[in-house]
C-alpha cells in the first residue's frame, strides 16, 4: 500500500483489516502498532495517528468484528413465512452462517476470554444484546401466536446459536451445521407439531 493515496476512512479501514489478519493468523496478543504497521506497509506513526494507542486499535478491531459476526437477520426476515417456519428458518440460517464467520467468532472469544478487560467484555456483551434484539421480530411473532414468554425463547435461541459457535471454534473440522439444525428441529421449541404442547 506504500504510495497509494487513500481517504482517511479507507486508510483507517485498511489498518483495521491488517489488524484483523494478524489476529486471525497469530492471535490477538500479537496485534500491536508495530505489527499492524508492518502488515499494512505503513509507518507505526501513521497507525497511531489514526488510533492513538494499541487499546484504540483493539477497540476498532472489536467493533469491526462485532459488526460482521453479530449482524443478525434482516429486519423483515421471515415476514412471508408462518411464525414457526420463520423461527426455524432464522435459527438454521444463523447456524449455517457461523462457518463463514468462524474467524470473527474466534476473535470474539479471544476478546472475551483472553483479553479479559471489562471494557472489551462490556462491548462484546452489548453486541450480543443487540444481536438478541435483532432476533426479536421473528421470535416475538412466534411467542405471541402461542402465548409464550418471548424473553425465554430469545435466551434459548441465543444459547443454541452461541453453542453452535462454541462447537465451531472447538472442532472446526467436525462442525456440521446441518446435524445441529436437525437436532434442534427435533426439540419441542422448534417443532411445528410440538411447540404448543
Amino acid at each position: 500500500m506504500v504510495g497509494v493515496r487513500l481517504s482517511k476512512s479507507e486508510r483507517r479501514s485498511a489498518i483495521v483489516r491488517a489488524a484483523h489478519r494478524i489476529a486471525v493468523r497469530d492471535g490477538l496478543a500479537m496485534v500491536s502498532g508495530r505489527s499492524v504497521a508492518a502488515e499494512a506497509e505503513l509507518s507505526s506513526g501513521l497507525v497511531y495517528f489514526y488510533f492513538s494507542t494499541k487499546l484504540g486499535l483493539l477497540h476498532a478491531l472489536l467493533h469491526d468484528v462485532i459488526g460482521r459476526a453479530l449482524d443478525g437477520p434482516a429486519t423483515d426476515y421471515g415476514a412471508d413465512l408462518e411464525p414457526h417456519e420463520a423461527l426455524q428458518s432464522m435459527v438454521a440460517s444463523e447456524i449455517r452462517d457461523l462457518e463463514r464467520q468462524r474467524d470473527d467468532i474466534e476473535l470474539l472469544f479471544q476478546f472475551f476470554f483472553v483479553r479479559r478487560d471489562e471494557e472489551f467484555r462490556s462491548e462484546v456483551n452489548a453486541g450480543l444484546d443487540e444481536y438478541g434484539r435483532r432476533l426479536q421480530p421473528v421470535i416475538g411473532r412466534f411467542a405471541a401466536l402461542h402465548d409464550l414468554d418471548s424473553r425465554s425463547i430469545t435466551e434459548a435461541t441465543l444459547a443454541a446459536i452461541q453453542g453452535a459457535g462454541v462447537e465451531l471454534v472447538r472442532h472446526p473440522q467436525c462442525y456440521d451445521a446441518e446435524r445441529i439444525i436437525a437436532g434442534l428441529r427435533d426439540m419441542p421449541l422448534l417443532s411445528a407439531e410440538d411447540c404448543c404442547r
